[in-house]
């Protein structure tokens, strides 16, 4: 629920009310608008993936070797 924007100066893009002055500002008529927001379970698929099933590193294996050597020269 957005509030009435006293947050004392400071930047948000949420603000969260309470019940009760939810209540108020509706027997105000003022617009309320509610938001359900939940997280979501991420898969990490980093094993995955395998430099090997990018098609250009398996055109071209001998530009991107296994193993690098070392840093390149400053």
């Amino acid at each position: 629920i957005h509030g009435d924007g006293s947050n004392q100066g400071n930047a948000t893009r949420l603000s969260i009310i309470s019940c009760t002055k939810t209540e108020k500002y509706v027997k105000k008529g003022l617009p309320i608008f509610l938001a359900h927001i939940n997280t979501k379970e991420v898969e990490d698929k980093s094993k995955e993936k395998r430099l090997e099933d990018v098609p250009t590193v398996r055109d071209f294996p001998e530009v991107f070797p296994e193993d690098l050597p070392g840093l390149p020269p400053i």
